[in-house]
């Protein structure tokens, strides 16, 4: 038993999408020529047939052998990719043969004869000729309601497919474990950039008007409007108070930590909790940007880092 993926499907189903609106695109030239053209052209011949004739006479030609052309190689590889669905191979192998034969009608018959209105004399047709244009305006009625009727097979066809489900779905996997960009959305952007740049001492890699990002320890850390965010986010940006939100910045020592905390004091920037040890041999503090985004230094025994800062893992708290 083949197995048909959901890629499968949705390759399937692209390529029948091209070749059905190519179609629909064809047969819309081709009522265009119907409905406005080939009635001038065919009106009262011989004097009507003036209007194929001449330098200035409308010569279709090249653009049907293209459209066709790339119709059909569309049409051949929607073949081609659905392949292994029988159904919908069946149908459109159908349809291609019906297409065929129409497009040989149209070369044994339509094409011998308009080349025929565009090159005779004139001057000299006789009674025949209305008889012959009549004729051919006539059935070229029923090809192009043949060539609709195709296009609306494709429709159907096209519609199968899109119910069809896959024998194998995808399977599921986990996201990668990892952060990328973490955003903060403020108030004040402007304020906030000041506070880190000068106060905390940050460097921004890249800021405009709206946006302005950090340069972290593997990542990005950036401040971003809080209306803007909250609408592309699909969210509203009301609401205040303990955001259930701490930025961590580890260090490796709790000399460091005391350091920090020294040097944040001096510039005036609003302490929340002075350092303190916790139970399990940590050392933080924690401190607020000017919209009370709450920061901490910690000293963490159990959050090893490298030398340049970066989290190496968390050891295990078992034991605690």
């Amino acid at each position: 038993m083949i197995n048909i993926t959901a890629y499968y499907l949705s390759r399937a189903e692209t390529w029948l999408l091209i070749t059905t609106l190519a179609y629909f695109l064809m047969n819309g030239a081709g009522l265009f020529e119907t409905a406005v053209i080939i009635p001038k052209w065919s009106s009262s011949p011989p004097t009507s047939l003036r209007l194929l004739q001449g330098p200035y006479a409308p010569d279709l030609k090249t653009f049907w052998i293209i459209a066709h052309s790339l119709h059909e190689l569309t049409f051949i590889a929607a073949i081609v990719y659905c392949w292994q669905l029988t159904t919908i191979r069946i149908a459109l192998l159908l349809l291609f043969t019906l297409h065929f034969i129409i497009r040989v009608w149209t070369l044994a018959y339509f094409a011998p004869r308009i080349i025929r209105f565009q090159k005779m004399d004139l001057a000299i047709a006789d009674s025949s000729l209305a008889t012959a244009v009549r004729k051919w305006r006539q059935l070229n009625y029923l090809r192009t309601g043949a060539f609709l009727l195709l296009a609306i097979g494709m429709v159907f066809v096209l519609n199968t497919l899109h119910h069809i489900t896959p024998s194998t779905p995808l399977k599921p996997t986990n996201m990668d474990q990892r952060l990328s960009v973490i955003t903060l959305g403020v108030n004040d952007l402007e304020a906030q950039k000041k506070f880190y740049k000068q106060q905390l001492g940050w460097q921004p890699v890249a800021e405009n008007k709206d946006i302005v990002f950090f340069k972290m320890n593997g990542f990005l850390f950036s401040l971003f409007s809080r209306t803007a965010l909250a609408t592309g986010s699909g969210t509203t940006p009301q609401g205040s108070g303990f955001r259930a939100l701490t930025l961590s910045i580890n260090v490796p020592t709790e000399k460091e930590v005391d350091r920090q905390f020294a040097s944040l004091k001096a510039k005036d920037i609003k302490i929340l909790k002075s350092p303190e040890h916790t139970p399990f041999g940590g050392y933080f503090f924690t401190f607020t940007d000017p919209e009370n985004n709450m920061l901490e230094i910690a000293y963490n025994p159990y959050i090893p880092l490298d030398a340049d800062g970066n989290v190496i893992t968390h050891k295990s708290i078992d034991d605690l």
